[in-house]
């Protein structure tokens, strides 16, 4: 039977050991993974992933971006456009017809044809 201050010393060795420090390594004794058909460590992959991209990319991503950014402006232009023609083409259409007064007499209405000309005329506006 093993005495339980000889266990006791062995755990406490154990656990002052370098791989169990703080900041220590406790897989140093495990080999670095490598790839089928590369000399890559994961290690070399991950920095390789996380490294700056580019200026090529960088490049291409703000051009991308600016044209991204100049179809959306002429995409909101002709929009635009669209929108002016159809308002003019309703406000010609109202020109056409007259006043609401006017409308009002064609539909037999003359009191309310007076009652409209007298608040337009009561606003300045006829």
């Amino acid at each position: 039977m093993t005495d339980p201050r000889q266990r006791e010393s062995r755990l406490g060795a154990e656990a002052a050991s370098s791989e169990n420090q703080p900041g220590g390594d406790p897989f140093s004794s495990v080999p670095e993974p490598t790839h089928a058909g590369t000399d890559d460590t994961t290690a070399d992959l991950w920095s390789r992933f996380y490294n700056l991209p580019s200026t090529e990319f960088i490049d291409g991503y703000g051009r991308g971006y600016q044209d991204g950014t100049d179809h959306g402006r002429h995409l909101a232009d002709d929009e635009q456009r669209g929108r002016g023609a159809i308002s003019g083409a309703i406000a010609a259409q109202m020109a056409k017809r007259g006043s609401f007064a006017d409308l009002c007499e064609a539909r037999g209405e003359p009191e309310r044809a007076a009652r409209s000309r007298q608040i337009l005329a009561d606003r300045g506006i006829s």
